[in-house]
């Protein structure tokens, strides 16, 4: 099969290493052009030449110029296209938090370790480009956001990552919800801060007593939560969470400034969409999806709950989504489960 070059995009993979230059390439398939460095300054000058690339992969550690003396060149760039590409740093120390720190402080997008797995490399390259989310600044800020939530709440990653595992070896469905509390600062500011930190103690205890045993809660920011709920389609996690927030309209409290109530915005996504002709995502992508749809439940009027399938697939006025996420596509397996009440 004769693949247009023109419409593959187009990443450049920077590493002394022979070996991992070919494996990423490899990763990648032919889904992708791939360009290849030996070193950061070999590299920059392919940067500077091919102004279509839309990915780079970097190893810290490289001769000449090394990944975060590169990176640091890269955000420094008044050429705005280099600046806002966005940037994997790759390191050969498992887990070094040192490392880590020092590329998120360079302006790093994501960050791996060696040895890296196949899933690992397309699901960077998935996000990171106009294939999974937008290359521009706005939404790469939401993914990158999403990302480093994942990577502080290690026991949701790893939980999340067998959730979807089990729903794709078994033919099955698991969906994810994002929830926040609606304007909880402008509550925190007009009302006494051990108020608050009351009624969000009840709103985590209330999340957790609403749960079926299968289905785990996490707390991952001042008044953000993750669901995760294996077997459960995007239709029966829409319905609890519609439950959920009139639960949660109930909470109330009495303040020396008036009576505070609460709301819920709610995100959903699903691997629904997936078949045997479209693999699954992987965890962080679908944590991506739930997040766009909860970003579009805090700006709607009367933050209702949103379906990321049906917010961004199904309206055809949002060429915004059909560009971001061509990979989604519909499907109606059915599905059971959910949150109980």
């Amino acid at each position: 099969m004769n693949i247009d070059m023109r419409n593959k995009k187009k990443v450049l993979i920077i590493d002394d290493s022979k070996i991992s230059r070919l494996l990423i390439a490899k990763y990648l398939d032919d889904s992708y052009e791939c360009c290849m460095a030996d070193n950061g300054e070999e590299g920059w000058q392919i940067l500077l030449e091919e102004t279509s690339i839309t990915l780079i992969f970097a190893a810290m550690d490289m001769p000449v110029l090394n990944g975060i003396l590169l990176l640091e060149r890269i955000r420094m760039s008044e050429c705005e296209r280099i600046t806002n590409t966005p940037v994997i740093i790759i390191t050969g120390y498992q887990d070094s938090e040192t490392a880590k720190r020092a590329s998120y402080a360079a302006g790093a997008t994501d960050f791996i370790s060696k040895p890296f797995i196949k899933s690992e490399i397309r699901s960077c390259a998935r996000t990171f480009t106009i294939e999974g989310v937008a290359d521009n600044t706005a939404e790469t800020e939401v993914s990158r956001n999403v990302l480093r939530e994942l990577d502080v709440n290690k026991q949701l990653a790893e939980l999340g990552n067998n959730v979807i595992s089990s729903a794709a070896s078994n033919n099955d469905h698991a969906s994810i919800m994002y929830i926040k509390i609606v304007n909880l600062d402008k509550l925190n500011d007009k009302h006494d801060g051990k108020i608050m930190d009351k009624l969000t103690d009840k709103v985590s205890a209330l999340l957790e007593a609403h749960s079926r045993d299968e289905e785990n809660v996490f707390i991952i920011g001042s008044g953000k939560y993750v669901i995760t709920l294996p077997k459960t389609s995007a239709f029966k996690a829409n319905i609890a969470a519609n439950r959920l927030q009139l639960a949660i309209e109930k909470l109330s409290y009495q303040s020396a400034n008036g009576t505070v109530r609460l709301r819920l915005a709610i995100g959903i996504t699903s691997t629904e969409s997936c078949d045997e002709v479209t693999e699954f995502l992987s965890f962080s992508e679908y944590c991506i999806e739930a997040q766009y749809a909860l970003n579009m439940s805090m700006e709607s009027k009367n933050n209702n709950v949103v379906r990321f399938d049906e917010t961004y697939e199904k309206n055809i006025q949002s060429d915004y989504m059909q560009k971001d996420f061509p990979y989604r596509k519909q499907n109606s397996l059915k599905g059971n489960g959910g949150i109980k009440f």
